[in-house]
């Protein structure tokens, strides 16, 4: 885990280790991930496929409700 640059290639997150595009948001676990990190707009993401945790820029869109 660590705080990297952005692995951002037509707004799609790519995982620097895998180079794979399957990345979602993991939970704020430590406090350097609760409190410093979001003064920097870092987010954790996982990768799915080789499960490496990094803190990235870009937050994950919002699903919006329909009713």
């Amino acid at each position: 885990m660590g705080a990297t640059g952005d692995s951002n290639q037509h707004g799609r997150l790519v995982c620097p280790r895998c180079g794979n595009y399957t990345l979602q948001r993991d939970f704020r676990k430590t406090f350097m991930e609760r409190v410093v990190y979001p003064w920097f707009k870092r987010y954790p993401w996982q990768c799915v496929n080789c499960d490496l945790r990094t803190m990235l820029k870009m937050r994950a869109k919002k699903k919006r409700k329909t009713t």
